[in-house]
């Protein structure tokens, strides 16, 4: 199973928990065509993740997240959620 994770950007870093986090799944017939066509609306900072799981529900690989952003987020990027 391919579960997609979609959320806002938590611009206040991992102090503020982000509360629009949505969880969508894929079953693997779903990937036949090699490739999903997914909707993620922009107009806000989004991030998304991808999820491999294991019929029982088990994590069996994770992506780090990717944030979508239409420019530099007021106050930049949190120290914590920059990579070094």
């Amino acid at each position: 199973m391919l579960r997609v994770v979609q959320g806002t950007v938590d611009g206040a870093g991992p102090s503020v928990p982000e509360p629009g986090t949505t969880f969508r799944e894929f079953a693997s017939s779903d990937l036949a065509k090699g490739y999903l066509d997914l909707t993620i609306d922009t107009n806000a900072p989004r991030f998304v993740r991808v999820e491999v799981r294991s019929a029982t529900g088990e994590a069996i690989a994770l992506s780090n997240p990717v944030w979508l952003l239409r420019g530099d987020p007021a106050g930049g990027i949190p120290a914590g959620r920059q990579v070094r």
